[in-house]
């Protein structure tokens, strides 16, 4: 299946199996997953989500600093 994927001001079309999780979307894009954190359907999610074709996949890089 494909899942539209939102990263960083692109949009990625991204092949996946049906019982991907969102760790398989950010490692299919190259995003390292502790760099980022992910929504989505407008909901912060844990990387151990699974997804489905008709989701809304945004990340969000994660900028810290002293």
């Amino acid at each position: 299946m494909k899942i539209r994927v939102f990263y960083d001001g692109e949009e990625y079309v991204v092949e996946i199996n049906s019982n991907s999780k969102i760790i398989d979307l950010l490692n299919n894009i190259g995003v390292n997953p502790e760099t980022v954190i992910v929504s989505k359907n407008d909901s912060f999610v844990p990387e151990t989500e699974t997804v489905t074709a008709s989701d809304k996949i945004d990340v969000f890089r994660v900028i810290s600093g002293g």
